[in-house]
């Protein structure tokens, strides 16, 4: 069976928005003198913010303080600092012209995730958008999984999750889901490979051909 549709990941697989994020956290972990030296900010693009805050204190006012300067800077900036990953709005457009279904599934909040696909102007080739809420409800990738499902009817085994992290692939075996991962982005192929996904792509023309044509499962 075909997968006709298509759960993908924004950050490190629509869009390298490392810029944006990176400076951001830096400029939160700045205002409340939050020890940087030695950390790998990569790391950070994917899991939720609040997962990440929490490595650095077990506090969780200053978690929740952390995230609000955070986005006071991802708002007025951050958001901006971003790019389109090459061949990304042809393979959009391209399965959306084929009928395929394609959905948002991400951990960032709605307004700037909606925001970055506004900007490249890709909203209108996405049937839904599932993401974070602001308020923590909804943080984590299979959370963010469900309200998608909940939202888009369909075969399962029609259904795929494409991301760059380890949340995405785990997050999609939450929900029986099959799951690709992509190297272009953020994470390593060493963690994608230990989740076992049906396959990995290397690059965006990769993904492409395995999302139109089925291309052999490369792990």
């Amino acid at each position: 069976m075909a997968y006709n549709i298509l759960f993908f990941d924004l950050d490190g697989t629509l869009t390298d928005s490392a810029e944006g994020i990176i400076k951001s956290i830096r400029f939160a972990f700045e205002r409340y003198a939050i020890p940087t030296e030695g950390t790998d900010f990569t790391k950070y693009i994917g899991p939720s913010l609040r997962e990440s805050f929490f490595r650095h204190t077990d506090d969780p006012a200053l978690v929740e303080a952390l995230i609000e300067a955070y986005r006071e800077r991802y708002a007025a900036k951050g958001v901006f600092e971003n790019t389109l990953y090459k061949g990304i709005r042809e393979l959009l457009t391209t399965l959306h012209g084929e009928g395929k279904t394609l959905c948002l599934a991400t951990a960032k909040p709605e307004a700037f995730a909606r925001q970055v696909l506004a900007q490249y102007d890709l909203l209108s080739l996405f049937t839904f958008t599932a993401c974070a809420s602001m308020d923590g409800s909804r943080v984590d990738k299979d959370d963010v999984i469900a309200y998608a499902l909940s939202n888009v009817p369909g075969d399962k085994r029609e259904m795929l999750m494409i991301g760059d992290r380890e949340h995405d692939i785990l997050g999609a075996r939450v929900h029986g889901l099959d799951a690709a991962g992509v190297l272009y982005g953020f994470g390593s192929e060493e963690e994608l490979a230990a989740c076992n996904p049906v396959y990995i792509a290397d690059t965006v023309d990769s993904l492409g051909q395995f999302l139109l044509q089925g291309a052999p499962v490369s792990v």
